[in-house]
Parts: structure tokens; C-alpha cells; sequence
């Protein structure tokens, strides 16, 4: 399995453009790994997690075609996760015949999605012209369902994140013997995904750490630092993470964490990896 970081930061990237903050400025000073566009993830060039806004500039970026992209989950229907017009490239393709799009979220989620497109069109457009029109199929789907899409088993797992407002999913991706679990915008994860995550054993773990130093109060929707090591010690001694498995830290913010460096030299003496946009992965 090939996954390429498609984006690794928060909402307002990193460095925030508005912001003169000292991780900001650092980042400015680094370039490179330390410039951070919304958290996204592309499986073997044909499977995307999240659309955000900032997902085709860094594939045109990175040097990279998603015209073999047949398959997005999405994990909620935030922004800087779901930008509908995103999907409205797909309406100016004249050479390329590209596959239809299979989408997948949270009813929630879908109906944020379906509701962007038609406002993108004309006021009667319908949403099967719509869907004719982009080439896009779309599923909902539910918490601790599975399903079968091309040669991956897709498995979706209840997120902490606003639960309120709508249904955040994490996602768990099989492809063969090799296992990622793709779990962005959480706090404290339940026990009911503890109990269903139990069931799997990950190559590799994608986790959120977006508000890295700060107190924990200050942001109830995303991990900091002390429990973001702590979710790593539960998945490595429950052993949902294979020894010797891979973790990463992941749609970091400028507020709370420093920039890539020293938050690399930081996570290192944890044996946790810093994502960065453009990082490819061989699992």
C-alpha cells in the first residue's frame, strides 16, 4: 500500500497566513516539510480521504494525477475536509475519461456535499443531473460498517469530534495483509470505537494531534500533546498497532505545536513520525 500526504495541517494551514506567531514564523523560515495545506490522504493514486481546499493545488504540487481516483471517504463535513467545488474539475475533463466517483460519508456529511454541488449549479439542477454531470456516485454510510470497494475493505469507526452537530468518522483501510486506520478531527476516542478497533490489528495509525502543547479545555474537538501520547501508548499496548507498526502525527495547528523540526525532534524519543505534506509512505 503507497499513501502520499496529500495535506497534514489544520484548518487554517500552517503557517496560519494571518499569524506571527513564533511556530508560524518558524515555518515560514523552514519551508519545505514545515508548510502544512488541509489534511488529506491518497491511497495508491486511486483512493482519497477528505477534499479540502487546498487537496488540488497540492496534487498539481506534488507532481501528482488523480485521474485514477475512483473512491473518497470523507471523514466529516467541515470546510477545510469537504469543499464541494473541489469536485467541479472533474465537469472540464475533455481527453481524460476519468471513473465514476464513489463517495462515501456520514449522512450529515452527504447531505453538506449534495447541497455545495447544486449550489454550484443552476438553482433547478437535480441531483441525479448533477451526479451525471461530474460523474459521482454517492453512498451513506454509518459507525462500525463495513464494506468491499475494489480491492479494499473499508471499515468506518465513530470519531469525537462534534458528535452533536453531525457523525465524524474515522476510517480503517485493508488492502490484502496490510492495515491503516485513518483517524483525524477526534478528541478522546469513545469506548464503543476502542471495543470495535480491538478487532483489528494496523500497519499503520494516522492520529490527530492538532492542538500539540495547549491545555486540553482550550479546544474540546482535537487531541493535544499529553492525549495524543496517551491514545499512542492505548493502541500500542492493546496492541491494535502491530509492533514494529508505523504511527503518525497528524493535521497539526500552529497553535500548541511548534514547527515541523523541532516537533520532529520532540516525537522522535516516542518513536511517532511527523507527517508533512508530499511525505509518501510504503507499507
Amino acid at each position: 500500500m503507497d499513501i502520499l500526504f496529500l495535506g497534514t495541517g489544520a484548518a487554517e494551514g500552517f503557517p496560519n497566513p494571518f499569524c506571527e506567531c513564533p511556530s508560524c514564523r518558524a515555518a515560514r523560515r523552514e519551508k519545505g516539510s514545515a508548510l502544512r495545506g488541509n489534511s488529506a490522504l491518497l491511497i495508491n493514486g486511486d483512493l482519497l480521504i477528505d477534499v479540502g481546499p487546498s487537496v488540488l493545488a497540492n496534487a498539481t504540487r506534488f507532481g501528482v494525477s488523480l485521474a485514477a481516483v475512483h473512491t473518497v471517504l470523507l471523514t466529516h463535513p467541515h470546510p477545510d475536509h469537504l469543499y464541494a467545488p473541489s469536485f467541479r474539475a472533474r465537469r472540464y475533463v475533455a481527453k481524460t475519461r476519468l471513473p465514476l466517483l464513489h463517495i462515501y460519508g456520514a449522512a450529515p456529511t452527504m447531505r453538506k456535499l449534495t447541497g455545495g454541488l447544486k449550489a454550484l449549479q443552476h438553482r433547478r439542477t437535480t441531483l441525479q443531473q448533477i451526479a451525471h454531470l461530474y460523474r459521482l456516485r454517492f453512498h451513506t454510510v454509518r459507525p462500525f460498517q463495513s464494506w468491499r470497494r475494489r480491492q479494499y475493505r473499508i471499515t468506518t469507526f465513530l470519531a469525537n469530534h462534534q458528535n452533536d452537530r453531525f457523525v465524524p468518522l474515522l476510517f480503517g483501510i485493508a488492502e490484502r495483509h496490510t492495515h491503516l486506520l485513518y483517524a483525524c478531527d477526534t478528541m478522546l476516542l469513545p469506548e464503543e470505537t476502542w471495543k470495535a478497533l480491538r478487532r483489528h490489528r494496523f500497519d499503520a495509525i494516522i492520529l490527530d494531534e492538532a492542538t500539540g502543547f495547549q491545555d486540553q479545555q482550550v479546544n474540546i474537538d482535537h487531541l493535544n500533546m499529553e492525549n495524543f501520547l496517551a491514545h499512542h501508548r492505548r493502541f500500542t499496548t492493546e496492541r491494535i498497532l502491530k509492533p514494529g507498526g508505523l504511527f503518525f502525527a497528524n493535521h497539526l495547528a500552529h497553535f500548541g505545536n511548534p514547527a515541523h523540526r523541532e516537533l520532529t525532534r520532540y516525537l522522535r524519543r516516542h518513536n511517532i513520525r511527523v507527517a508533512y505534506d508530499g511525505l509518501r509512505v510504503r507499507l
